[in-house]
């Protein structure tokens, strides 16, 4: 079984290193349910200066660099990795406007996920492209274009009221890192009982 990972949203705590790095350089921000970070800037300028600061803020390779992990993502990934029938990739989206983010995001995997390798990592700006069976992403985009046998929504402030449907495959809410390795399982005794019946 092949299960892919996004990175920002899913193992890194994104949206709260975007709400600091926003607050130290003096911005204050709000609640928005927006896929576009512009939208969480509470300031009263127009759309292309807060579009401006979200740049500022994402062309700073050290962004990337500081990303905290999200609670139980660092000991959930290292499980998923070690489950027998499992091939786990990291895949996620560069950020256009910086692909220095590259090197960051790499060098962000040798230091938080020291047991992960990194020919196991794959860059794509359109994921429903590749073929794999779990797809684990918080991108209402991508969550609703995957191909595989499921794909599991990781919640953020950006996908709670997003329309999530998916016509090829079924769609699970996920709020913990707890919950997918035994989803991950469940999953591979469902294929195991559907191969032994076809037996």
């Amino acid at each position: 079984m092949i299960v892919y990972v996004d990175m920002d949203g899913v193992l890194t705590d994104f949206y709260y290193g975007f709400l600091s790095a926003a607050h130290r350089l003096g911005y204050k921000t709000k609640q928005s349910y927006s896929w576009d970070l512009e939208d969480h800037l509470s300031i009263d300028v127009p759309y292309s200066e807060r579009k401006n600061i979200v740049h500022t803020i994402m062309n700073n390779d050290s962004f990337w660099l500081e990303l905290k992990p999200i609670q139980g993502a660092v000991e959930g990934l290292k499980k998923l990795n070690s489950t027998s029938k499992v091939e786990v990739y990291i895949l996620t989206a560069p950020y256009f406007s910086n692909l220095d983010c590259i090197k960051s995001k790499l060098i962000w995997i040798k230091q938080n996920l020291k047991y992960f390798n990194l020919e196991n990592v794959i860059f794509a700006l359109n994921k429903p492209l590749l073929r794999g069976d779990v797809l684990i992403d918080d991108r209402p985009k991508y969550i609703n274009n995957w191909q595989g046998k499921v794909v599991f929504c990781f919640q953020q402030p950006w996908n709670v009221r997003a329309n999530l449907q998916n016509i090829h495959c079924p769609i699970h809410e996920i709020q913990h890192w707890d919950q997918i390795p035994y989803l991950i399982n469940d999953l591979l005794l469902e294929d195991y009982y559907t191969n032994v019946k076809l037996l």
